[in-house]
């Protein structure tokens, strides 16, 4: 279905290209783009787009609604800036919204506003964690824990200054999406009490050896939800898998994104329901797949499921905007996730451990 809609891109990064496919295929068209980085609005040019380096020329243009693409020390500003010139803006803002010590003036900000902002948090629209809700009820099974893991080698994307948080480490990336899979399981699952929180440095090769990053390499959250249920959030961003299930269990690509929840069904069996999202190693781009293990043993695996979440989530945003959907990730997500990071990123029972001696870590493959 097309969309005769038009947007106006802040920033000329990587993520704009993938926005920017992705919306291509939905008919949006992009009005300009605003860049200051000499290097990007060149870029830009040679993709044939209009550039402008200053918001304020950006307003005189007619288009439909903003996408900022920039990093996350400057979503705040940027959309600040934008609502000074456009008060009835609609906004399209990459996730987290905002950096903690933002918050309080962002809620300021968008008083009247917070309708008119969608946060590109692309896991709320996966069609794979929402079959695993799906199947919790068809099933009727009890969950009794629930592991989300998102891991990917990405010590060559930090050496070139990508995926680096001083402000929540190695959650800074993947965080949000961690939190915003169980999230769709019920807000009953979020955290009550954060029991354990673990770090692991990131090992740099650099000219002088080996650079540790602390905080940068990965992170195990242990928490009990408010149902009760204990939930375990794991991500690292060396490409160290901890959790394999049945059939996708041997991914050799460093890179693996699986939810898993794990109970009792009625007639007493012991069942786990994992979700694999995309990129699965043994599917296509864009398509993720489901297993059930029924004690101990894989009993039934759904695959492809059509989950290509960036291209969803873009749409039901593009669909908002025009008064036809309802909003796919609001401002509330965005600031309860936010605040829950920080929770975690400052938890007394925080713990760093080196990896010094672990030599696949080094891998940069």
């Amino acid at each position: 279905m097309q969309y005769p809609q038009s947007c106006l891109r802040v920033g000329n990064g990587i993520i704009s290209k993938i926005h920017q496919e992705k919306l291509d295929k939905l008919g949006v068209r992009l009005a300009a783009v605003v860049d200051t980085n000499s290097t990007r609005c060149r870029e830009a040019i040679c993709q044939g787009y209009r550039v402008l380096t200053d918001l304020r020329e950006a307003s005189y243009l007619e288009f439909d609604f903003w996408d900022i693409c920039v990093s996350t020390s400057n979503h705040f500003h940027v959309m600040e800036q934008i609502l000074s010139l456009d008060p009835k803006a609609k906004i399209l803002v990459e996730k987290p919204i905002c950096y903690s010590n933002e918050i309080s003036i962002l809620l300021d900000l968008l008083t009247d506003k917070q309708d008119q902002i969608v946060i590109n948090e692309t896991y709320c629209s996966s069609q794979v964690v929402h079959k695993v809700a799906q199947l919790i009820c068809e099933l009727q099974l009890t969950p009794e824990r629930i592991v989300v893991e998102m891991s990917k080698n990405r010590v060559v994307d930090v050496k070139q200054g990508r995926f680096l948080d001083l402000n929540l480490g190695a959650l800074g990336y993947e965080g949000s999406h961690l939190l915003t899979v169980v999230a769709q399981l019920g807000q009953e699952y979020l955290p009550r009490e954060v029991l354990e929180v673990r770090w692991e440095s990131m090992p740099v090769p650099s000219k002088g050896g080996i650079q540790f990053l602390d905080r940068q390499g990965g992170v195990e959250v242990k928490y009990c939800s408010w149902s009760g249920v204990p939930v375990e959030l794991y991500s690292s961003m060396i490409g160290k898998i901890k959790h394999r299930y049945f059939p996708f269990e041997n991914s050799t690509n460093n890179r693996y994104r699986a939810i898993a929840v794990e109970g009792y069904i009625p007639n007493g069996d012991k069942l786990t329901i994992v979700g694999f999202f995309e990129p699965v190693e043994q599917l296509n781009r864009g398509e993720g797949a489901i297993s059930l293990i029924r004690n101990g043993n894989l009993d039934l695996v759904i695959y492809p499921i059509a989950d290509d979440h960036m291209g969803l989530h873009l749409e039901r945003a593009v669909r908002y905007f025009r008064g036809e959907d309802q909003n796919p990730c609001s401002v509330e997500h965005g600031v309860q996730v936010v605040k829950l990071l920080n929770e975690f990123f400052h938890n007394e029972s925080s713990s760093i451990s080196s990896i010094r001696s672990n030599k696949e870590s080094l891998d940069v493959r």
